[in-house]
């Protein structure tokens, strides 16, 4: 079909407004962009000129591409269409904004009108806006004509309004709207009157909605269905909006022929391949992997050990049919060891005791057997990972910063002399010599999920600094570059809610972004629990967790018993009763002795002997084994 993109007329660089104010950025040029006021939306539009008309708005916290539309009109009245390309890259505290002509097989869309109709497209929340009345139909900005037989390179107007097509037939009052980003086939059943020319018998026009990906560009064609069947193979067919209209389509010649009377041998073989179909579906490969254990040991380049990493009762399944590939994960236990000689805190990750009914990881995963040209199809995604008690010591983060080499005395004098340049030359001219764009993205393999689910994570998380801390070690040279110091943090509770998308169709690059840029948003507000954990202050989030749950047991318990019995109900109060004192006792006396701690730390720094305090720090860190050892620790 033919292309409805026209090249328009010769421009200059993009305008670029942001809420209440625009720039102009000339080609290949840059210029920061900063918003008036903190509280209007990062929401950017574009234009070309003053004879363009403003783009859509798109966020510029989403990192990804987005295409937006802008309109240009011409001295003969004709409107004329260009799609600009706009990349979303975050490079550091930095977001930046590349724009770029669309090409032919990089448009997010494309719309094929196969049908022997005149098709209206239009975004369906712009509808009530646009759309007035069907005879000015023309004149509304919102919507797009597609003859018969051609082909629309298509992106939403307003790309942060739902992305819902809605689709019409010239003339009728016929009309539906479909989504684009879902992959799926649907029969789509009109008021239109039609009259088959070989019978002389009248139909409802039915129109088959295919939207499939191909390559980076999801389609959308539009094909008529012969009345005595369905093109679509059964697929669902949705009945009109409006009422029937009435009215009798002239009879055009038809591309899609009537169905002809099948002879015997054709009926034999069409059971026959119905038959080797069916069996082929249910006819199933299946693989099942079960091992006990698996150890990994994680050594330096001294030798030294440093880690332990112990899975227990993995169990891999996958099964295989002629349409799809499914996979499934369980890890029932996961355990990870600090292997440093003299390590106050030898279990870095594990399960919280009382949790061992359910595995510790689980995912499942759903691939397409037939995927598109450069798009990789997964029906369903799914990771579950439950609590965890992460217990981590300085020496051992020092230890991985220098295996990782991710902070060496190297970057720390990089460091400093990025400060020293700086101060010398100022702020305005270090902008330019050192904050570079970030490379294009050239990442053209896609992937569409279905449904993509990633369950709530909760960690419980424990630090001790070191007793004797080394001023120029990776950890106290990070956290100094920052401007804070180092606590001792005990147990703080740190959530990650879930992430739950359908019809996920980005890149490889995209989603990797997405997944954990939604971890670093969701960490940043769990900072403050982080801080409210600290033992100098008493731990003030354990102190309110442990009161909270105990009131919530003193009420919910007895109520759990009231609907059973007044046994039950009697068994609650106790429970509930107990577990309010136990709860409240064992905060307060948590918050006491964590404060008195700190107060009796800082007398005796007083002493200025070294050696004391050091004794004194390691005593304090000594675990009693039984009874009489923790009362003897008590009395000094």
């Amino acid at each position: 079909g033919k292309d409805r993109q026209p090249a328009g007329p010769p421009r200059s660089g993009p305008s670029v407004m942001s809420s209440l104010s625009y720039d102009c950025v000339e080609p290949g040029c840059a210029t920061p962009l900063h918003w008036p006021k903190r509280r209007l939306d990062r929401q950017v539009r574009v234009t070309f000129g003053v004879d363009w008309t403003w783009s859509g708005a798109f966020s510029v916290d989403t990192v990804g591409t987005v295409a937006v539309r802008v309109a240009y009109t011409g001295r003969e009245g004709h409107t004329l269409w260009r799609l600009v390309g706009a990349e979303v890259q975050l490079k550091g505290a930095t977001f930046w904004i590349r724009f770029t002509d669309v090409s032919l097989d990089l448009t997010p869309y494309r719309i094929e009108n196969c049908t022997r109709e005149v098709i209206l497209v239009c975004q369906k929340e712009l509808e009530d806006r646009m759309y007035k009345t069907r005879e000015h139909w023309e004149k509304s900005y919102g919507w797009q004509v597609l003859d018969p037989g051609t082909t629309l390179l298509y992106t939403w107007e307003e790309p942060l309004l739902a992305h819902r097509l809605l689709v019409m037939v010239k003339d009728s009052k016929a009309r539906r709207d479909f989504s684009l980003d879902k992959i799926s086939e649907k029969t789509w059943k009109t008021d239109i009157e039609c009259r088959d020319q070989r019978n002389n018998r009248t139909y409802f026009l039915t129109i088959q909605v295919a939207v499939y990906a191909d390559g980076c560009t999801r389609v959308m064609r539009l094909t008529e269905v012969d009345p005595k069947g369905t093109a679509s193979g059964g697929a669902e067919v949705e009945e009109p909006l409006s009422p029937k209209s009435g009215r009798r389509h002239k009879p055009k010649p038809s591309s899609v022929l009537p169905t002809r009377k099948r002879k015997g041998k054709e009926r034999m073989r069409d059971a026959h391949a119905l038959y080797k179909n069916e069996r082929q579906r249910l006819c199933q490969q299946s693989q099942v992997y079960l091992i006990r254990k698996i150890g990994i040991s994680v050594v330096n380049e001294l030798p030294q050990e440093m880690s332990y990493i112990l899975f227990t009762q993995l169990h891999l399944e996958m099964i295989s049919n002629h349409t799809d590939y499914f996979y499934e994960l369980k890890i029932q236990e996961l355990q990870v060891d600090n292997q440093l000689y003299g390590a106050y805190l030898p279990v870095v990750l594990s399960r919280p005791t009382g949790h061992d009914d359910n595995c510790v990881i689980h995912m499942s995963v759903t691939q397409a057997l037939q995927s598109s040209t450069g798009v990789d199809r997964f029906r369903y995604l799914s990771v579950l990972m439950h609590e965890l008690n992460v217990c981590m010591d300085e020496e051992y983060v020092n230890q991985w910063l220098s295996f990782l080499n991710l902070y060496t005395r190297r970057d720390v004098e990089m460091t400093s002399a990025v400060d020293v340049r700086r101060e010398r030359t100022g702020f305005l001219h270090q902008w330019k010599e050192d904050v570079l764009p970030p490379e294009p993205s050239n990442d053209f393999r896609y992937i569409y999920i279905d449904s993509f689910l990633l369950n709530p994570i909760k960690l419980n998380f424990s630090f001790i600094p070191a007793v004797a801390p080394d001023e120029r070690a990776p950890l106290r040279q990070l956290v100094g570059a920052i401007g804070v110091g180092i606590a001792t943090i005990d147990n703080a509770p740190i959530k990650f809610n879930s992430l739950y998308i359908e019809s996920l169709y980005v890149t490889r690059r995209d989603f990797s972004d997405r997944v954990s840029r939604h971890y670093q948003q969701q960490g940043l507000r769990q900072i403050y629990k982080v801080l409210g954990s600290f033992d100098a202050i008493g731990n003030p989030v354990s102190l309110v967790s442990n009161l909270g749950t105990g009131v919530k047991d003193f009420f919910y318990e007895p109520a759990q018993g009231l609907v059973k019995s007044p046994k039950e109900f009697g068994r609650g109060v106790a429970k509930g009763s107990s577990s309010l004192v136990k709860h409240s006792v064992t905060g307060l006396f948590s918050t006491v002795s964590k404060v008195s701690g700190t107060v009796s730390k800082g007398v005796a720094m007083l002493s200025l002997d070294e050696d004391y305090l050091l004794e004194r720090e390691e005593g304090s860190r000594h675990q009693p084994r039984h009874v009489g050892e923790g009362v003897m620790l008590g009395f000094r």
